[in-house]
């Protein structure tokens, strides 16, 4: 096997769990929990994406809800919070939120409200050492996987090992 002519498409998770703008914050966190995910796309009617939510941006969204509104916000902003996560237990959202999350005003936000508007992403013809690089550059773990517009799969660092397996 030629590693260098693998691509994403060969390797990326599809189809991928997505999410609506309008969807609530109390929903988006029953599907990261059911689904045992960290982050998802968020689509648009058209199953464009127009950003990615994770559970860092829902513990964000928390902290900042809490926080007096002189001290200015702490963490990791952009896409790129989204991306590092998949090392993330999707169980630490459910044991860093308030099990009331849902019926505070957080939990009745919608999604588009917490979201990183901003994604990164590769084509599906992209080989394994453009991803390869693409990751080492970003700092990031995870790429959605993009025709045109069109999400077509997701990309982890993990799946680049997966080749290394055939050998």
């Amino acid at each position: 096997m030629d590693l260098t002519r693998v691509t994403a498409r060969e390797l990326m998770s599809a189809p991928v769990v997505t999410v609506k703008p309008e969807l609530t914050v109390a929903d988006l966190m029953d599907v990261l929990l059911t689904e045992g995910l960290s982050g998802v796309p968020v689509v648009d009617r058209n199953q464009k994406v127009v950003g990615v939510v994770s559970s860092t941006d829902i513990v964000r969204a928390a902290v900042e809800e809490t926080r007096p509104q002189t001290e200015p916000p702490a963490g990791e902003d952009g896409p790129a919070a989204f991306y590092r996560e998949l090392g993330a237990a999707p169980r630490a959202l459910a044991l860093t939120l308030p099990a009331n999350l849902p019926r505070t005003h957080l939990g009745a936000l919608p999604v588009r409200d917490i979201m990183t508007r901003a994604t990164l992403s590769v084509r599906p013809e992209a080989t394994l050492p453009e991803i390869a690089r693409f990751f080492e550059r970003s700092g990031v773990h995870r790429v959605l996987v993009l025709e045109g517009s069109s999400l077509v799969g997701i990309l982890s660092a993990l799946d680049l090992i997966r080749p290394l397996g055939a050998l």
